[in-house]
């Protein structure tokens, strides 16, 4: 007997200057709404963005331009005046989370705020941060709405319903907290995320491929695939054909700042198209692997994404896969951006002793707790050094 189950959010939009329609498409959400920013030095932009959508009439945010070749944004023109009759006076607030670490103490404190200010929607935009404490507050008030932005296309985790929960010093995750229901609404804005660094979309193909592979490896390694609808299986396999096909091209537009086919593609892949993993697996290897890797101070200075990227070769080892395989994925890291190699995460001169103390820290943790296949510290520092001789190897011939 096979199981499916598709997480993603009630509503995604992707194009460029989407946000200049965020009044539109938060119709029927609430008329109180908390919009918190984490997004650094793109703060003014966004924030009048949103400004500029409610101060004007929803049928004049109608794009012409993207109205002629898509029928169905075109349809929306005939819901405008509908949309701006019945709505009502609506009230919005900022709040900028941009220096606040995600802990249980400063989402309870965001939460305060909006029981005290009678929110129904809360708005969470930014690379990560901001998303996560929107998610957060929910914990604490279930029946808020939860619009969610993303500024850079950094992680995997806009449509996700679980933030991760981090002690004060940022130095290890103490809890996975999971919303009721899954978000309102993911808007992507392209031209605001390709003002991103390319290294954050680098780190994305990698915390969205990492996902993938880990998938893989654990139905494999537990040899349950049967129980699986084929269509979880086959949606996985045709997203890792499409990051590997058009991440090179996404990764030099983002260089460029030019948005092209690759670019969006790619941007949909990380932001929303992650929905079929969860019919599996939230958590797998690579990212068991992560929690140990930042212990170390250094590799707290590296994207998540780069992380799991990168630990995607030791758990591939782990999985026994082809070493061509392992090699190809190797090659993709590089033309990416991903670190392959413990000089390149920052850890020149780690020894086994310290790999393996990390690691028995990690397995303490809460994040192997969602892994279902038992792994010791032992073998986690063996395959981290294996794929360090196997990278090394490689890249000499």
């Amino acid at each position: 007997m096979s199981y499916y189950e598709f997480q993603t959010t009630q509503r995604y939009v992707q194009y460029e200057d989407a946000l200049t329609e965020f009044k539109r498409y938060t119709y029927g959400l609430g008329n109180r709404i908390l919009i918190v920013t984490a997004c650094g030095p793109i703060t003014d932009m966004v924030r009048e963005k949103i400004k500029s959508s409610f101060n004007t009439a929803v049928g004049d945010m109608i794009r012409p331009e993207l109205a002629a070749h898509n029928h169905k944004y075109a349809a929306y023109k005939a819901s405008a005046e509908q949309i701006e009759n019945s709505r009502g006076a609506v009230e919005y607030y900022f709040l900028d989370y941009e220096t606040k670490p995600i802990t249980k103490a400063n989402a309870k404190s965001l939460a305060d705020f909006i029981e005290e200010f009678d929110i129904d929607v809360v708005v969470g935009i930014g690379g990560g941060k901001g998303m996560d404490f929107a998610r957060a507050a929910a914990h604490f008030v279930p029946d808020v709405k939860v619009v969610l932005v993303p500024t850079s296309a950094s992680t995997n985790a806009s449509v996700s319903q679980m933030c991760v929960i981090y002690n004060a010093e940022g130095s290890a995750i103490e809890d996975f907290w999971y919303m009721t229901n899954p978000p309102s609404l993911v808007m992507a804005d392209t031209s605001l995320l390709i003002g991103a660094p390319t290294r954050n979309l680098a780190a994305g193909i990698g915390d969205c491929i990492s996902t993938y592979y880990e998938a893989q490896n654990v139905l494999k390694m537990l040899n349950r695939r049967e129980y699986y609808a084929d269509i979880t299986w086959d949606a996985i396999e045709a997203s890792i054909n499409i990051l590997k096909r058009e991440g090179p091209d996404a990764v030099k537009a983002a260089n460029e700042h030019k948005i092209n086919r690759a670019y969006e593609s790619v941007v949909a892949q990380i932001l929303h198209n992650c929905g079929p993993i969860r019919a599996i697996t939230g958590v797998g290897y690579a990212h068991v692997y992560d929690e140990a890797l930042i212990c170390y101070p250094a590799c707290r200075k590296q994207l998540h994404g780069n992380l799991v990227g990168y630990a995607t070769i030791a758990m591939k080892l782990f999985g026994n896969e082809p070493i061509e395989d392992i090699h190809e994925y190797i090659d993709f890291c590089r033309e990416i951006g991903i670190p392959v190699t413990f000089e390149e995460i920052g850890l020149k001169d780690v020894t086994k002793e310290s790999m393996m103390e990390k690691c028995e820290i990690a397995l303490k943790g809460t994040t192997v707790k969602a892994f279902p296949i038992v792994v010791s510290a032992d073998i986690l520092t063996k395959y981290a050094f294996k794929a360090e001789k196997v990278v090394q190897d490689y890249l000499k011939k």
